[in-house]
C-alpha cells in the first residue's frame, strides 16, 4: 500500500501558509530570576509587541524599519504561547511558495526567530547553523494546515504599489498645462516599490533633526530590550541570541552609531544616559555578536557554461548565473525596433 503524500502547507491565489508548533523547554531559565522558559517566552513576546506598536504609532515616517516588514512577502505574522500544551505557535501567511519564502525568512528575520524559539526544545539557531539545518528544524515542527483561505491574489508589494499610486493620484491636482500633466504622468510611471530599509534610512539620514528623532526612538526601544538581559544573560548563548536580535531590530540606529553619521556631542550625551545599554548593543570585542552570519557569496562574473546551448537557462539552469533582470522596451515605430536590433546584432555572436 502506497503511503499518502502529506503536504503540510497550503497555497491559494498566489499566497501560502506556514504553521509551526514547537514544544517549550521544561524547567527554569539559568538567569537572575527564577522563571521558566514559558514565562520568558511570554515576556519576550509582550516586549516585542509593545515595541513594535510604539514604533508604528510614533510617526508616519518611521526612521527605524520593522523587522517583519523587511521580508516584503508577509501578509500576516502571529506568535502565541499555547497553554496548557506549553508550545510556541507561529502562523504566517506569505507570498509565493514554501521553498522561496523559507530562505528569505532565514535571511531576513532569522535573528528574531532565534530569540523566540530558543525557548523551545531542539531549536537550531539560524545564525550558527546553515540554511539546510535550520530548514530541517522548520520541517520537523511544521504542522499540516487542513483548510486555508486567502481573500485576494495581491502580493504584499502589489498592495504597497497600489497604495503609493493612490497617494500620488490623491495629491492636489496639477495645473492644466501640458508640462505639468506630463510631469504627473511621469511620476506615476516611475513609481516603484521601495523596501522598508530604504524608506527608514532615508528618513533617519535626511537631516540632523531626523537622525536625532531616529536616535530618540531607538533608545526607547533599546532601554526596553535591555531589560530582557535579566532572562537572557550576557555572555551566554541565549544572551548572544538576544544581542543579535536587538542589533537587527535597531538596524538603522546601529548603522548611525557605527558609521559615524551622528554628531560626536550627541553620541557623548547618549553615552552618559545609556552607557550600559549601548555597550551591550555595540560590543567592541564580541565578533560572534557583531559579525553577520556567513552567507555564500555570489560569483564575481557570470560565465555561460555552454555557449552552443541555445536553450541554456531554460531546460536547465546555468550554475554560475544566480540573478537576472527583465527589461521592457517600447518603440514609437516599427523602424525604431528594427534599428535597435541591427545595432544589437553587432554585439552578438552566433
Amino acid at each position: 500500500m502506497r503511503a499518502e503524500l502529506v503536504i503540510k502547507g497550503k497555497s491559494l491565489t498566489g499566497s501560502s501558509d506556514l504553521t509551526l508548533l514547537a514544544p517549550i523547554k521544561p524547567g527554569l531559565v539559568p538567569s537572575l530570576d527564577a522563571v521558566t522558559y514559558k514565562t520568558r517566552a511570554k515576556r519576550l513576546l509582550k516586549t516585542l509587541q509593545g515595541g513594535r506598536a510604539s514604533l508604528h504609532e510614533h510617526t508616519l515616517l518611521r526612521p527605524i524599519s520593522d523587522a517583519v516588514e523587511r521580508v516584503a512577502k508577509i501578509h500576516s505574522f502571529r506568535v502565541a504561547v499555547l497553554e496548557p500544551e506549553d508550545k510556541i505557535l507561529l502562523a504566517v501567511t506569505f507570498d509565493g511558495t514554501w521553498e522561496a519564502y523559507i530562505r528569505v525568512l532565514w535571511q531576513k528575520v532569522g535573528t528574531l526567530l532565534d530569540v523566540i524559539f530558543c525557548n523551545s526544545e531542539g531549536y537550531v539557531v539560524s545564525h550558527d547553523a546553515g540554511f539546510d539545518a535550520w530548514a530541517g528544524w522548520v520541517r520537523k515542527v511544521q504542522v499540516e494546515t487542513a483548510f486555508y483561505y486567502n481573500t485576494h491574489g495581491l502580493t504584499v508589494e502589489d498592495a504597497r504599489y497600489l497604495r503609493d499610486e493612490e497617494r500620488l493620484h490623491r495629491q492636489p491636482p496639477a495645473p492644466s498645462s501640458p508640462s505639468a500633466q506630463a510631469a504627473e504622468a511621469l511620476a506615476v510611471t516611475r513609481l516603484r516599490v521601495r523596501t522598508p530599509e530604504e524608506i527608514a534610512w532615508e528618513a533617519a539620514s535626511a537631516s540632523p533633526e531626523r537622525a536625532l528623532d531616529a536616535s530618540r526612538q531607538a533608545l526607547q526601544s533599546l532601554a526596553v530590550l535591555f531589560r530582557l538581559t535579566d532572562f537572557y544573560l550576557p555572555g551566554t548563548g541565549d544572551g548572544r541570541v538576544l544581542q543579535r536580535a536587538g542589533r537587527d531590530i535597531l538596524r538603522e540606529f546601529v548603522s548611525l552609531m557605527e558609521d559615524g553619521d551622528l554628531p560626536p556631542e550627541l553620541k557623548q550625551a547618549m553615552r552618559v544616559r545609556f552607557d550600559r545599554q549601548l555597550r551591550w548593543l555595540l560590543p567592541q570585542d564580541e565578533p560572534e555578536v557583531t559579525r553577520p552570519r556567513e552567507v555564500p557569496k555570489l560569483p564575481p562574473k557570470a560565465v555561460v557554461d555552454d555557449p552552443a546551448d541555445v536553450q541554456g537557462g531554460i531546460l536547465r539552469p546555468y550554475e554560475s548565473i544566480t540573478h537576472g533582470c527583465l527589461l521592457l522596451v517600447a518603440f514609437d515605430a516599427r523602424g525604431a525596433g528594427a534599428g535597435l536590433l541591427d545595432e544589437l546584432r553587432k554585439l552578438l555572436t552566433t
